[in-house]
């Protein structure tokens, strides 16, 4: 009765309740999706709400970087004109100067009349008594001129020295302009030689500032150099070095000239180490010939030099840098737009400042420099250069030539065909050759007695084992050599066998080419070897041992 009652239970409400629950599960889940797309929505628009604000706020602080440059740019180039506005005004009429006396197209008394105003209203600048000392110097005042040189000298000796040593030589004042370099001179530092420096020491050395009678420059080109060598007790090898480096780097090969010493004589290498540089030696001499001999204008150098001039009387004075610092930094801030800000301009400049004051390079290496830099020097800076380093040049030139020179080889070995045979400058050909053909008759022989005594049976046996030793390591990759070799020396059984007379033909070919290829070979070899010690020995009776 019981198992009837559990039979006929109605499980349609059961099964309709599980229906409405998936139904809400269905449309939790719906609802669930609605809201997380809801929640990705609001992400994304938060998100892009972020990035709104962000180049909002960007886009301000950009906007207060622009404002403040653009005021600051205001601020400080009103500062300057208050500061220094007479200082640049100094400058032009300098240059202004300059050039009036050139053309002779302003009177005296108005050059007199604006230096004088001029060197009122800039009471600590260097250049306003270098302006009226030219001025007077122009009315023949040489009281005036003197008193305003040594004011001058006084607020600036190394750029007024320089100014006016520029200004003698544009007026042809040569014993003047010597007294004038020779302060300036003592300013420079031989172990941070600048540019502009070595400008006028070549122009110097190419007459541009006339005759030196008192070996002013010329002394102290030889102060420069016994500093750096004092500082520096290796500089004599080093330069030595350098040098010898040089030429190596000019060095051409020349073994394809010999191809058949090179194949066939195991001194090749030494040889050429040495002959390599014997050729290149020509090409070394007339690269320096040709800075040595070079064609100077001279007007160029002294356009460069008053080049210098004008650069002199334009730099800034030192009290001025600070605020043309704060004027290229804030300039750059507005040019960008704001998007770099002046604290990162402003370290960047003083850091490119630095590295390029921490970048010394002396007076001997801006010689190398203009010597090995061709692209970035002038004819007349590398003449100047090998007429102050000439002594240094060539040791290392020497050197470069007597290092490999020990390894040229008296005599040289000779190999062809397994005979080994030697040779020098004053070796018989004939006699190489007859002793090369003694060598191939002695092997031609052996190989017939050979052959007359088994060698049908050493061939015959050697096949058949080979054959043996190929069956059994088929499976192996060696199996494969030895049936190959079993093959060969079948093969020369069965042509000692059937065919000996053609054998022996063979033999008596094979050794006669030999014969007439190590003949050539031979030939070959001395002939190369001839040519090679006529070029050494006339290069050594030459004694070329002055490159510059």
């Amino acid at each position: 009765m019981a198992e009837e009652v559990v039979r006929y239970v109605d499980i349609r409400p059961l099964v309709n309740d599980v229906d409405n629950i998936k139904k809400d599960i269905s449309l939790l889940n719906n609802k669930i999706n609605d809201v997380s797309e809801s929640i990705a929505k609001a992400s994304e628009e938060l998100e892009s709400l972020n990035r709104q604000f962000m180049e909002l706020m960007e886009d301000r602080v950009r906007a207060e970087a622009l404002s403040q440059a653009t005021t600051e740019l205001v601020r400080v180039r009103q500062e300057i004109e208050k500061e220094f506005g007479s200082y640049g005004l100094v400058r032009e009429t300098m240059l202004g100067v300059l050039q009036a006396t050139d053309l002779a197209l302003v009177k005296k008394t108005t050059i007199s009349t604006v230096s004088e105003e001029l060197m009122i209203s800039t009471p600590k600048y260097w250049l306003s008594p270098c302006l009226i000392a030219v001025s007077a110097w122009i009315n023949n005042d040489r009281d005036l001129a003197e008193r305003a040189i040594k004011e001058a000298l006084k607020r600036d000796e190394e750029r007024t020295a320089l100014t006016m040593a520029l200004i003698c030589r544009r007026n042809g004042r040569t014993d003047a302009c010597y007294e004038w370099l020779n302060i300036y001179f003592s300013h420079l530092n031989a172990g941070n030689f600048s540019e502009g420096g070595y400008t006028f020491v070549d122009a110097y050395i190419n007459g541009v500032f006339g005759s030196d009678e008192k070996h002013i420059c010329s002394d102290y080109i030889a102060r420069w150099l016994s500093q750096i060598k004092e500082d520096d007790k290796e500089f004599e090898v080093k330069q030595e070095k350098q040098w010898k480096d040089y030429c190596v780097l000019k060095t051409n090969s020349y073994s394809g000239m010999y191809p058949t010493l090179k194949d066939y004589s195991p001194e090749f290498d030494n040889i050429m180490a040495y002959t390599d540089r014997v050729y290149s030696v020509d090409n070394l001499i007339k690269e320096f010939d040709g800075m040595r001999n070079a064609d100077v204008e001279i007007e160029k150098i002294k356009k460069r030099v008053d080049e210098n001039l004008v650069e002199v009387i334009s730099n800034y004075a030192v009290e001025e840098i600070k605020l043309r610092d704060d004027e290229i930094c804030f300039q750059r801030v507005k040019e960008s737009n704001g998007k770099i800000k002046y604290n990162e301009v402003k370290q960047a400049l003083l850091q490119q400042r630095a590295n390029k004051q921490q970048e010394k390079i002396n007076f001997v290496e801006q010689m190398m420099k203009a010597i090995t830099d061709k692209k970035n020097s002038s004819p007349s800076e590398r003449r100047t250069a090998i007429s102050i380093l000439h002594p240094y040049i060539n040791k290392g030139y020497n050197e470069y030539i007597n290092e490999k020179k020990a390894l040229f080889p008296d005599e040289i070995n000779i190999n062809v065909n397994g005979y080994n045979m030697k040779a020098n400058t004053n070796s018989d050909v004939n006699a190489l050759k007859q002793g090369y053909r003694n060598y191939l008759l002695q092997r031609k022989n052996e190989e017939i007695r050979n052959f007359t005594g088994g060698a049908e049976k050493k061939n015959a046996i050697a096949a058949i084992a080979l054959l043996i030793l190929g069956i059994f390591t088929l499976t192996f990759v060696i199996g494969f050599a030895f049936l190959a070799g079993a093959a060969y020396f079948g093969y020369k059984w069965y042509k000692i066998k059937n065919e000996p007379e053609k054998y022996l033909g063979d033999i008596n070919l094979r050794f006669d080419n030999e014969l007439n290829s190590g003949f050539q070979i031979i030939d070959n070899c001395v002939g190369e070897w001839q040519n090679i010690n006529n070029k050494v020995n006339e290069f050594d009776n030459k004694q070329k041992y002055l490159v510059a």
